[in-house]
């Protein structure tokens, strides 16, 4: 049984690598792969798999790799843990935009307090509520696939926030990028809905 609030707590204050990590361990460690036979792991947990593409996400390495038959498909209860770990790292986002923000100024008053800016936090914040509130229900199918894309919609409003930090290869969006790219590799969830 994954205990999907350690898995979203792991998220939020250690990072995607040591939440992804501790999803797969608390999975059994095997690797698990999406509906088209993808899957994006930690190079521990891939083994000798060949990767497609490694991304290096703050020293630790992920890759991409094609299904050798070795790893299962994901079950429900797999993917319900991918997604508390993709809100948790969607919280860290929101917490580091927070910080960002509270420390940055127009004229003589932190962006944090202006009235836009609040606005869209808040919008964030409301998403990130109803995301929790609908996990609590354990969805599963097209339910669980939306969750997956809300979680991807949330995050690109935060990065807005961040300005041009929020899109560099060493700043917070590549780890909403990687969240993004887990959950089209592992759900099937490419193309966001409009």
């Amino acid at each position: 049984m994954i205990d999907h609030n350690e898995i979203r707590e792991a998220a939020r204050s250690d990072g995607l690598v040591d939440a992804f990590l501790l999803l797969h361990l608390r999975h059994g460690g095997t690797p698990v792969y999406g509906p088209a036979g993808h899957a994006v792991l930690p190079a521990s947990v891939a083994g000798d798999a060949a990767p497609l593409l490694t991304l290096d996400l703050y020293g630790e390495a992920l890759v991409a790799v094609r299904g050798d038959g070795t790893g299962g498909p994901a079950s429900p209860e797999w993917v319900l843990g991918l997604a508390w770990l993709r809100l948790g790292l969607s919280e860290g986002l929101l917490d580091r935009c927070l910080a960002y923000l509270g420390a940055r100024t127009a004229g003589e008053s932190p962006l944090l307090v202006q009235q836009l800016v609040k606005g869209q936090l808040a919008d964030a914040v409301t998403e990130h509520l109803l995301i929790q509130g609908s996990l609590h229900g354990e969805p599963a199918g097209e339910a669980l696939d939306d969750l997956h894309l809300q979680i991807t919609l949330a995050d690109r409003m935060l990065l807005r926030l961040l300005g041009g930090s929020g899109f560099r290869a060493d700043g917070p969006g590549q780890s909403a990028h990687v969240s993004e790219l887990l959950a089209d590799a592992h759900t099937g969830t490419a193309e966001v809905r409009t």
